[in-house]
This record gives structure tokens, C-alpha cells and sequence, in this order.
């Protein structure tokens, strides 16, 4: 539901921020239950959102460093390190 508030009212930044911080909870819960793979993959679906939504609310850089470090931890663990070096790269 939040999903598709997000994608019908993309002026209302408060439903993609919501949004990306449920992605990060999930993210952080994944692995717990062994799941990297959908934690992986949620970890990039915030990263996605607070990309845009840092664009245009600055306030929200902070949470995208925040899942950005996340990512790179979570990549580790799961000795994904091409990817963790590629992104060092990028910053």
C-alpha cells in the first residue's frame, strides 16, 4: 500500500521517504533470518528511493549514507567484495 502511494503521489516525499525506511528495517531483519539475498535486494530498493528523494530533500542525505554503509556491510558479510570495491570506487 505504502508502494503505491508513493508511485501515485511522487510530490508527497513523506510516502518515499516511509517507504525506503521500510526497506531498511526489512534489510536489517533479513539476514537475521538468513535471507541475504532479499536483504541485498531490499537494501537496494531504499538505496533507489533515497537516491531521488535526497535530490530534491536534502535532509535525506544522511539517510543515504546510512543505507549506503549498510549495503556495503550486508555485501561483506556475503563476500560480494567486487561490488563493495566498486562502490569504495564510485565515492
Amino acid at each position: 500500500m505504502l508502494e503505491e502511494l508513493s508511485i501515485r503521489n511522487p510530490v508527497v516525499w513523506q510516502y518515499t521517504a516511509d517507504l525506503s525506511r521500510v526497506y531498511m528495517n526489512l534489510r536489517q531483519q533479513l539476514p537475521v533470518v538468513q535471507q541475504p539475498p532479499d536483504a541485498l535486494k531490499t537494501a537496494r530498493q531504499s538505496i533507489t528511493l533515497l537516491r531521488d528523494l535526497s535530490a530534491t530533500v536534502p535532509h535525506y542525505q544522511l539517510d543515504l549514507g546510512v543505507a549506503l554503509s549498510a549495503a556495503d556491510r550486508l555485501l561483506a558479510i556475503t563476500k560480494e567484495w567486487k561490488q563493495v570495491i566498486a562502490r569504495l570506487e564510485k565515492s
